[in-house]
């Protein structure tokens, strides 16, 4: 039974009507482990230890296509001009580790990818040997994370795509999930508000696949303090009032529609006064 019926039939009035409409938040993460590439200002190529290129031994004057294969196992397939790799070619680290993209003067210069033998990848622009803008990924065992790099720093916004197919779009500092953020879970609901220390902690609105919406405070991923919750995606009926571990508590309002609206007493999750 729904809480606008339940209002007008009975007094008692349970949070089973709010489980009912599919109130059950997640905690905004499974724990991801720690990394050490969640630093803010390291430099690109200390920061993903970048493998060195051997410079190239060909003749000052060759050009054209062609493969060739290093001191340390390495390899080249792509274009050289006066001896140097440059245009387009790959790179084939003794590491297992690889780089397709372009070239100048014998280095990583322009769009390209640079890809981990661990399987984590640069994406971008590369600049004389070092990674200049765009994207870091890497996954473990909880999921994938995309990290945007710009101006050879690593900043804090970061996407992280859940094993579960929980998606989050925000920021990662301090080791955790924080700040501002959308959170797009495999079940159709919906975050868009604060986090802190990888929960719901701040004002956000949270809103579930069968169309239900809370706006207001959180902490310790619940709902606690001042909020309002709508039944539906309609306006009405709604409840605006306290909630305390996702229950309301004290004294709520409750909105039938634009111009009628009774009081309600909430304690321990049951409406125990209306009128």
């Amino acid at each position: 039974m729904g809480i606008k019926n339940s209002i007008r039939k009975s007094i008692l009035i349970t949070m089973a009507s709010f489980i009912a409409l599919g109130f059950s938040p997640n905690s905004i993460l499974a724990e991801t482990g720690e990394s050490e590439v969640i630093e803010e200002e390291t430099e690109a190529d200390v920061l993903f230890e970048m493998q060195s290129v051997v410079l190239s031994n060909r003749n000052d004057d060759y050009s054209g296509e062609d493969t060739i294969e290093y001191s340390d196992e390495s390899t080249y397939t792509g274009s050289f001009a006066q001896g140097k790799r440059s245009g387009n070619g790959t790179y084939l680290f003794a590491n297992g580790d690889k780089y397709s993209g372009k070239w100048a003067d014998d280095l990583m210069s322009g769009e390209g990818d640079y890809q981990f033998a661990s399987g984590a990848e640069l994406s971008g622009t590369f600049e004389a040997g070092k990674f200049k803008k765009g994207t870091f990924t890497y996954s473990d065992d909880n999921g994938k994370y995309k990290v945007k790099i710009k101006n050879f720093k690593q900043s804090k916004k970061i996407t992280a795509t859940f094993s579960n197919g929980d998606v989050y779009y925000g920021t990662y500092n301090n080791d955790s999930f924080s700040g501002e953020c959308k959170i797009l879970y495999a079940s159709g609901d919906y975050y868009d508000g604060q986090v802190s220390d990888n929960n719901k902690n701040g004002s956000g609105t949270y809103k579930w696949a069968n169309g239900a919406v809370y706006i207001g405070e959180w902490q310790d991923d619940m709902m606690n303090g001042s909020g309002t919750y709508y039944f539906s995606s309609d306006q009405y009926p709604h409840l605006e009032g306290t909630f305390v571990n996702n229950q309301p508590s004290g004294t709520c309002e409750y909105y039938t529609d634009e111009n009628v609206s009774i009081t309600t007493v909430w304690k321990d999750g049951k409406c125990v006064s209306q009128g």
